[in-house]
């Protein structure tokens, strides 16, 4: 249903709870309870969000009812009907079979494989003593065995495991106080470049903490190190909403409890089996035939250059504000689209340009925590680790017109056939145990490009919040020497509610001129799609709103005109 023109209040507890959920997830307010969760600008992360403070206030939901009932009134009416996962957790220790992106990670056969870590600064709002962190720290231990992950490698590759608590607690306490202001700044570049190299896959933790004291009447700072084999953008938030909770309880003398939820463990195992049961076999077809060979390479200003991190540059474009709000809020509904269908297709068009061809192959990131596969069996929404997927994506235009809403349509409807949301391919490609089949899926070409559009990292910070996030923000570090991933990096995300989109290239490989004309014409592309869906005479569905019906485009658009009234 689309948005209401007219503004309906919560009737009931229910519905008032979701819409406060609504509003501080969003960023939109008020929210009625007709209005539609994707078109007010909702997306997959956001969904796992809401559900997850929706259980935490005690309305029993799951992730897959949002995308089935997507107002306030809808998820109101069926939330005493949801069944709340049953977790059993306890302290989990043992082997842990990989999951798709770990062998993903494990493949590119990493220069140094334990420097590959994401890092978060904070500024310490609360008097937070060194003895306390220790013990918030370890309760996050105990508590997200993920963290505690431990990996070697023998002759048949690298295997991990869930290690047991150690006696020490991987918190460091910096006193800066008695430093002069302009040695305070190398000090802590030294530390944390210390902190940074000392993670090791084998001996673990995979996790630093770091409070730093400058004095001078200055907000401590806290610095938290992750190894990316183990955390990934949703898990940030987790850890952060655990600490908080962490340190008012002890402040108020009770129990170090926290949201029980499914083990990375259990989501490994379950991945694992599910790829070997041969539910699969049907969807290997898809997936040799979508990524055909085809000449997917994207054009060279250099050639012999090595495409390594050091060599890596970024070209940045953005829009303002009210072009951000229409992008969000009133562009996905004239095709009843997503945020990523719009991106996709503006990049696809910028691409024309710049490779004279209407397709391309790219690396779409996705959060991956997708309880469809296990309903009513997993939660994840609180659930620590890397679960991020890597979706091998071919955008194919090339029957279909230059005209606006024709490409959006073709790439919505492309993105909707995904098997699996596309958690198949990896399941098969890593997991499945058919070396015939795994060897057809490596086999297939290789994306150029990486597309990623990330959730804006935000942090509640209230009068009793623990901290708040600084302007650094999340930070991923690597070798500069390992070789880069994709030739060409897309990353998107609304920061100061203006989306910015970054290009990042190798200065080896293109000249900055190249990457700055592809990176005009995206930002131009999208002017036109936002220009275009937001028109008054703009707006179709198409044959994925009616997944049951079966329909085609043509048949579609001759039932909705007779709806109409039209000749």
């Amino acid at each position: 249903s689309a948005a209401q023109e007219t503004y309906v209040a919560p009737r009931t507890w229910a519905e008032s709870t979701l819409a406060e959920i609504l509003s501080q997830v969003l960023k939109v307010r008020p929210i009625g309870i007709h209005d539609n969760f994707f078109e007010l600008g909702g997306d997959s992360i956001q969904s796992i969000q809401i559900i997850a403070r929706a259980n935490r206030a005690g309305l029993g939901l799951v992730p897959k009812h949002l995308f089935h009932y997507q107002t306030i009134a809808e998820l109101a009416a069926i939330a005493d009907q949801g069944q709340k996962v049953k977790v059993e957790q306890g302290f989990v220790t043992g082997p842990v079979p990989l999951t798709p992106i770990q062998h993903r990670f494990f493949e590119q056969d990493l220069v140094d494989p334990h420097r590959r870590s994401q890092s978060v600064w904070l500024e310490v709002k609360a008097a937070l003593k060194p003895a306390q962190l220790e013990d918030i720290v370890r309760a996050v231990l105990w508590h997200h065995a993920a963290l505690r992950l431990r990996f070697t490698r023998d002759e048949s590759g690298w295997h991990q495991t869930q290690a047991a608590m150690s006696e020490d607690t991987p918190c460091t306490y910096i006193d800066l106080t008695q430093l002069l202001h302009e040695m305070c700044d190398h000090a802590i570049k030294v530390t944390v470049t210390e902190l940074q190299t000392s993670l090791d896959l084998t001996v673990g933790p995979l996790i630093r903490v770091a409070l730093f004291d400058p004095g001078r009447d200055q907000s401590n700072r806290l610095l938290i190190i992750v190894h990316q084999l183990v955390v990934d953008e949703f898990s940030w938030r987790i850890l952060l909403e655990d600490m908080q909770a962490l340190y008012e309880r002890l402040n108020a003398g009770q129990p170090r409890r926290l949201t029980q939820t499914t083990s990375f463990r259990e989501w490994a195992v379950r991945l694992n089996t599910y790829a070997q049961s041969g539910a699969l076999e049907s969807e290997k077809g898809y997936w040799l035939s979508h990524l055909r060979n085809e000449n997917y390479s994207l054009p060279l200003d250099k050639f012999g250059g090595t495409n390594t991190l050091s060599s890596e540059r970024e070209v940045v474009v953005s829009l303002d504000r009210e072009t951000t709000r229409l992008l969000l809020h009133e562009a996905p509904q004239a095709y009843h689209t997503q945020l990523t269908d719009i991106l996709l297709t503006a990049l696809l068009q910028a691409f024309e340009g710049w490779t004279g061809k209407r397709y391309l192959l790219l690396d779409l990131e996705i959060p991956g925590r997708e309880e469809e596969l296990f309903p009513e069996e997993v939660i994840l929404s609180h659930t620590v680790g890397w679960f991020t997927t890597r979706v091998p994506l071919r955008l194919d235009l090339t029957e279909v017109s230059s005209q606006p809403g024709e490409t959006l349509r073709s790439v919505k409807e492309q993105l909707r056939q995904l098997p699996q949301p596309g958690l198949s391919f990896g399941l098969l490609r890593y997991l499945s145990g058919n070396a015939r089949v795994m060897e057809e899926l490596r086999s297939l070409p290789q994306a150029e490009v990486g597309f990623h559009y990330l959730e804006p990292f935000h942090w509640r910070s209230t009068e009793t919040a623990l901290f708040q996030l600084t302007p650094k923000s999340l930070e991923l570090t690597c070798s500069p020497t390992e070789k880069r991933a994709h030739v060409l990096n897309v990353d998107a995300w609304v920061i100061a509610e203006q989306l910015e989109i970054r290009l990042r290239y190798s200065e080896n490989l293109h000249q900055r001129s190249t990457i700055e004309h592809v990176a005009k014409d995206y930002r131009e592309a999208l002017l036109q799609l936002i220009t275009h869906c937001t028109s008054s005479e703009t707006g179709r569905y198409t044959p994925s709103d009616f997944p049951e019906a079966g329909l085609e485009q043509a048949d579609l658009d001759y039932i909705m005109a007779q709806l109409n009234g039209e000749e």
